[in-house]
């Protein structure tokens, strides 16, 4: 059938990634036993969360180089105060090591010692520097911990599963926090403030927006479900695609979260779709600790956050309206004074 066709076939055959539909005159969408996204193994699911998160990685690096390396203007906050100085050209040589790292992951049939490389590395630059504590840095960094958990054999299903499933864990809690923290005011009127002073105070728009956090929360329930899951994703790359459009074309700012967006759409596939893992073995029936250590990081600490006593950017609060600012305001004479590349 469709002789004409057999060259696309053939090229598709090569890229297993790609889902293909092909209409026929008649308005049906047959498969051509192709390679299809609904027929991903677990290895293959493990294979390409591996990709999402090295790539996902290696755009947000590429868009904040300077966040990772010590001699800059902006002044580093370790954790403790005290530490020894990495500066330069160390703090080049460990970022440059940091890539290196991230690369062999990516391309080693066995990573796992690479995963662990790279984890001791990041947290070593992160005890440095607290505004390296991104958000998106730390759900892939938990991600590889998930992956490192795993024995990167194709024969080990349940292995498969069981790292699969912390990762799933992951964007759950991390939708599900995500949504509460927009749950306010601050966030609900100014959502829509693009459209006019008098939009962020006008009751449908305050609405509206209480609805989009909601909306957050609820992709986070229906990706648990079985029934709802597919629905879910959906929901959650529309959700993603709103933002990128708000972010690269209206707001124009902050590009190093666009590539962080991309990276969850591509999750919530990989992770979700179609997938036929149970609430329960997301949740909490999975032997290895780490899901335990997960739970507890991403389920439960970010509870905290509302009362103060947890870190905001570790609780899934980014662009939520609900974090503490603060501004600093100078004099000319003291502007005068800082280097030029500042006073810009």
């Amino acid at each position: 059938m469709f002789p004409e066709l057999g060259w696309w076939k053939d090229l598709v055959g090569r890229h297993p990634s790609f889902l293909v539909f092909l209409t026929t005159g008649n308005g049906q969408l047959p498969c051509y036993d192709l390679p299809r996204l609904t027929q991903l193994t677990l290895y293959q699911r493990i294979l390409y969360t591996r990709t999402a998160v090295v790539l996902g990685f290696a755009a947000g690096f590429s868009l904040s180089p300077r966040l990772w390396i010590s001699t800059r203007f902006y002044p580093l906050v370790p954790i403790f105060h005290g530490l020894p100085r990495i500066g330069y050209p160390l703090d080049y040589i460990l970022f440059g090591l940091l890539l290196l790292l991230l690369a062999a992951i990516g391309l080693s049939a066995k990573p796992r010692l690479a995963i662990c490389g790279f984890i001791v590395l990041l947290l070593i630059l992160a005890f440095y520097d607290q505004t390296r504590w991104q958000p998106w840095a730390y759900l892939y960094l938990f991600m590889l911990l998930a992956l490192g958990s795993f024995s990167w054999s194709a024969d080990d299903p349940d292995g498969a599963t069981y790292s699969l499933n912390i990762c799933r864990l992951i964007v759950v809690a991390t939708y599900f926090y995500s949504g509460l923290q927009k749950m306010n005011l601050r966030f609900a009127a100014g959502v829509f403030s693009l459209l006019g002073r008098e939009a962020s105070h006008h009751f449908i728009f305050t609405m509206l927006g209480y609805a989009m956090a909601a909306t957050e929360v609820a992709i986070s329930i229906g990706l648990l479900t079985r029934k709802y899951r597919n629905m879910a994703v959906v929901g959650g790359v529309l959700m993603h695609l709103f933002i990128l459009f708000s972010c690269i074309f209206i707001y124009k700012w902050n590009s190093v979260v666009w590539p962080w967006n991309i990276a969850m759409i591509a999750l919530l596939f990989i992770l979700f779709w179609q997938s036929d893992a149970t609430p329960a073995a997301i949740l909490w029936r999975n032997p290895l600790r780490l899901q335990k250590v997960v739970l507890v990081v991403f389920g439960i600490l970010p509870c905290l956050s509302f009362f103060g006593l947890w870190d905001s950017y570790l609780s899934a609060s980014l662009y939520s309206a609900n974090v503490p600012i603060g501004n600093i305001f100078i004099g000319q004479t003291v502007k005068a004074e800082l280097p030029a590349a500042i006073q810009q």
